[in-house]
Order: C-alpha cells, then sequence, then structure tokens
C-alpha cells in the first residue's frame, strides 16, 4: 500500500476551528455586555424614579420630578456611572390624573395633581464586535420606563 502525505491539513483545521471558536466568544462577549447593559437601565430607571417621586414640596414646577430623576441620573457616584455614558440617557416624564387617563394614554402637562407618573429612559447601545457587521450610525436603543404613584400626588388618587 502506497502513503499518501497530507501535510498542512492539521493547520487547516485549526484554523478554521480557531476562526469559528473565537466567533463564539466574541459573540458571548457581545451578548454578555447587551445584558449588563439592559440590567444597568433597569436599575437605574427604577432607582432614579424611587428617588425622585418622593417630593414633599407643595409647589412643584411642570418639570421638577423630570429634572429630579435626570438628578439622579447624574450622580457620579452610583452604579451606571462607571460603566455607561450618563450623557447618553434620554429622559421623558409624562403625567397621569387617573388610572383611566394612564389606559387611555391622555397624559396632563403638569404633574400638579396627578398622582400617576411613567418615567422613560433610553440609552443608544452600541455594540462591541457587532459594530463591524453593522451601519456606523446603527444603534440599538434600550428603553425601559416605570409607572409610578407619586408619593406626594397620591391623596389626588382616583
Amino acid at each position: 500500500m502506497a502513503k499518501h502525505k497530507q501535510t498542512g491539513v492539521v493547520a487547516i483545521e485549526f484554523a478554521l476551528g480557531l476562526l469559528a471558536f473565537l466567533g463564539m466568544i466574541f459573540y458571548w462577549i457581545e451578548v454578555s455586555y447587551l445584558g449588563f447593559v439592559s440590567s444597568v437601565v433597569d436599575y437605574a430607571v427604577v432607582e432614579a424614579s424611587r428617588v425622585s417621586r418622593h417630593n414633599p414640596d407643595t409647589d412643584v414646577s411642570d418639570s421638577f420630578y423630570t429634572d429630579k430623576f435626570k438628578g439622579v441620573l447624574d450622580l457620579s457616584g452610583s452604579l451606571w456611572a462607571h460603566f455607561l455614558d450618563v450623557e447618553e440617557f434620554t429622559v421623558t416624564t409624562s403625567y397621569y390624573t387617573s388610572v383611566e387617563a394612564l389606559e387611555n394614554k391622555a397624559p396632563v402637562a403638569s404633574p400638579k395633581d396627578a398622582p400617576l407618573a411613567i418615567y422613560r429612559l433610553s440609552y443608544p447601545y452600541q455594540p462591541l464586535f457587532m459594530s463591524l457587521f453593522l451601519p456606523e450610525d446603527q444603534t440599538m436603543n434600550i428603553t425601559r420606563e416605570v409607572i409610578a404613584v407619586q408619593e406626594y400626588e397620591r391623596s389626588k388618587f382616583e
């Protein structure tokens, strides 16, 4: 029987296997980072809404709760300030006078006498590795919202 030389087969198999393995590792890192950013945004919206809905002042401006929400997000000692660009957060707040108004999506302009609020937080997620395959200006917005009862407006709850 004649022996056939197969030189280089192992190197080719290793190179192809290594590419597939590295692709899986980079994909795993990307998905893990996306999950982390999503969790941090979840925590940020819950924590900021918890702090901002407590207001003992009776004289409330139209942007008081939103400004307080943004102030909590801007705290330098917060968990998210170390990992995310706080300047990229987009905050919107909608106020509602009743559950029916919330159901009908009929917000009011002022937080005065509006016991319900929706705090919405958006963060543009920029992929680490998958951005190589996406257009340069394409980002994925991670948006979270929480419905809260404004503690010092709840006597107006219908």
